[in-house]
């Protein structure tokens, strides 16, 4: 059973005079209900409209309204009994719509995640091969500058080959002349003895 004043909120003029009465202060019950304060308008009121009542001391003013507080906060807790299923509910519905747009959120950041991945993967990939690319453009350029030493360097070998040969060949033949004028005189100087013996005889 609810607590007293816990279905505040369907009382009628009446049932305000009697909850008047109930707090002590009779001597303001007419005025509630000349005013026709039911339960609605009851948890509507503050404390600034206590006055326009009739209620014009302070005291009773802060009296009434304190017990117009815990009325307020009784159906405030009374009606939220009765809403719990359907807070539930909602709140069961949020948690499964959350838990739905989580999981809905965890696939789409893996999703681009592994788009990312593959993405970076591929750029990888490319990098690599560019890197072997050039790697092997380098060691084909290296290769050719050192083929082209070797063919300079051969060359040059070749160059003081035929030269140390043509001037061996140039001493040979200077060697060859000297002794052929060495035989011309030799031989020419018998010719003159072998006349000049021929003479004296």
């Amino acid at each position: 059973m609810p607590a007293y004043g816990a279905k505040a909120r369907e009382w009628s003029e009446k049932d305000v005079g009697d909850f008047v009465r109930y707090i002590g202060l009779e001597q303001y019950r007419a005025a509630f209900e000349e005013n026709f304060i039911n339960g609605k308008r009851l948890l509507r009121m503050t404390s600034n409209t206590l006055p326009q009542l009739g209620i014009q001391r302070f005291d009773h003013i802060k009296y009434v309204w304190k017990h117009i507080k815990k009325i307020q906060k009784l159906v405030d807790e009374y009606e939220q009994t009765l809403s719990d299923p359907d807070r539930k509910i909602n709140a069961s519905a949020t948690r499964i719509q959350s838990l739905a747009r989580g999981k809905l959120e965890r696939k789409r950041l893996e999703d681009m995640k592994q788009k990312q991945q593959e993405k970076e993967y591929a750029m990888f990939q490319q990098y690599q091969k560019e890197a072997v690319e050039a790697q092997s453009q380098a060691a084909i350029l290296i290769q050719k500058r050192a083929r082209g030493m070797s063919d300079r360097r051969r060359v040059q070998q070749l160059k003081e080959e035929l030269g140390s040969t043509t001037e061996e060949n140039s001493r040979v033949s200077e060697a060859s002349d000297d002794a052929k004028m060495q035989a011309a005189i030799k031989i020419q100087s018998r010719a003159r003895g072998m006349n000049d013996r021929k003479r004296v005889q």
